[in-house]
């Protein structure tokens, strides 16, 4: 009789290993636009020096390969030129409409932006005083650049 591992197998926890994988991924990844996670044993390709932590992400990356949003890139190239081209070849009209735009925005919508402004200041610090400021951003493996003081 061999002992050779079948779907009945339970883990540790009495688990199957799909419900462990799935309890710690309540979200389809791909949904939001990341790739699937790739299964490695815990201590393969850790980083163990500076030298590893230093080395690029295109180095790190298996599938180097960028998504790029093609819709995205050619609308946003297009406005930008656009605005480009009109404060490069016609300066003084471009100045009169940022400037009255600009004293729009503040003189009736200061009160929204201080608003927002202090709204987005308290919940950065609300997030990394609370538990959730401790969470790894990137794959579980990953470990941080620079100190937290930096």
């Amino acid at each position: 009789m061999t002992n050779e591992p079948n779907d009945d197998n339970l883990t540790g926890a009495g688990k199957p290993n799909e419900q462990i994988e799935s309890s710690r991924t309540p979200f389809e990844r791909s949904q939001f636009g990341g790739t699937e996670r790739q299964s490695k044993p815990f201590d393969e390709d850790l980083p163990i020096s500076r030298s590893d932590l230093r080395r690029g992400a295109q180095e790190l990356s298996e599938n180097s390969v960028a998504h790029i949003n093609w819709s995205v890139l050619i609308i946003s190239s297009i406005v930008i030129v656009a605005f480009s081209l009109w404060a490069i070849f016609m300066p003084a009209s471009a100045s009169t409409t940022m400037k009255t735009v600009v004293d729009w925005i503040a003189t009736n919508l200061g009160w929204y932006y201080v608003i927002t402004m202090v709204m987005v200041i308290g919940f950065v610090l609300w997030v990394a005083l609370s538990k959730e400021g401790s969470v790894r951003l990137g794959p579980d493996d990953s470990r941080p650049q620079y100190k937290l003081g930096t």
